[in-house]
């Protein structure tokens, strides 16, 4: 029998190489999916971690005010209101004795689907709270309205567990999905279940996942 040995410094030929390369490109493909999935996970406890952070921030302006929330534009109407011709600053200016990391205010999933600073708002934030709205989808707002000046106090709410107070996303600018996996067109088309992070009125945040017609219920939820 006649044993062909690879005599010392020969290299590989180009077919081994090519197999080599393709059972490497193979795998590669196989953990990237999940590889993804890890990511966005990380990102998306980072997420609720700014939320219950807000949610303390929250807490400690309530005790210092009378159990009063703050009046506060939302985040999209550009500075101080600008966009929505107001003058009180947004939510983010209202707490920010209580939070001094402004990296709070934006979830890196968002800041990576939609951009860091998608309204064109140098003090803007990825997260969003509920405003008044008429029509069918009526809401209750909990943060005072710059409009009509109303403002309204911890003791309004019948089920603050219920009541969600702030979210990654934007229902108005139809920004809301970083963390579902699903585009906005399909959610907001009626043809995608999306999701996101919740922080609700007893400071408890979780994700949830729910279609536009839930969505809908989530945002009309009454005080």
């Amino acid at each position: 029998m006649i044993t062909t040995i690879r005599k010392r410094g020969q290299g590989f030929t180009l077919i081994e190489l090519l197999v080599v390369i393709s059972i490497i490109a193979t795998l590669a493909s196989m953990l990237m999916p999940t590889f993804s999935r890890a990511r966005e996970q990380a990102r998306k406890i980072v997420c609720m971690s700014n939320l219950k952070q807000m949610g303390l921030a929250m807490t400690m302006y309530l005790s210092d005010n009378d159990s009063g929330y703050p009046i506060a534009w939302a985040f999209w109407c550009g500075a101080a209101g600008s966009g929505c011709g107001g003058t009180y600053p947004d939510l983010k200016v209202g707490l920010e004795p209580y939070i001094k990391n402004s990296q709070v205010w934006w979830c890196p999933s968002w800041s990576g689907v939609y951009g860091f600073n998608a309204w064109g708002n140098t003090n803007g934030s990825g997260f969003d709270f509920v405003v008044p709205s008429g029509g069918a989808a009526g809401t209750q707002p909990i943060i005072g309205d710059p409009v009509s000046g109303n403002t309204y106090s911890e003791a309004a709410l019948m089920q603050p567990s219920d009541y969600p107070v702030l979210w990654c996303g934007s229902h108005w600018t139809q920004s809301l999905n970083a963390h579902s996996g699903v585009t906005d067109a399909s959610f907001f088309g009626s043809s995608g279940v999306g999701g996101t992070n919740i922080l609700y009125a007893d400071s408890h945040a979780k994700f949830i996942r729910f279609s536009y017609g839930q969505w809908l219920k989530i945002y009309s939820t009454p005080r």
